[in-house]
């Protein structure tokens, strides 16, 4: 997706990730980006400001340690926002 190539039956994959319990903690991350991708923006934004939230209220180790993902998260959601 991110070199632009077009992924095969996106949707079941974001499906098969909400349903798995990885797609909770960063997850949400991925799954988020791979929504917006699919253009399935309400859920992108649920799935990203849900990863922003819970690493914000985490550690703060951990959220430093994800500040690169936070950071692009937030980029996401800014997009989708001016859009």
């Amino acid at each position: 997706m991110a070199s632009g190539e077009r992924v095969p039956d996106l949707q079941s994959t974001i499906d098969e990730l909400a349903a798995a319990p990885c797609g909770q903690g960063y997850g949400r991350f991925v799954l988020g980006h791979m929504a917006y991708a699919a253009g399935a923006w309400p859920a992108a934004q649920r799935y990203l400001e849900a990863f922003v939230r819970r690493t914000e209220g985490s550690r703060a180790t951990l959220a430093l340690a994800l500040e690169a993902e936070l950071k692009m998260a937030r980029a996401t959601l800014s997009k989708m926002s001016a859009n």
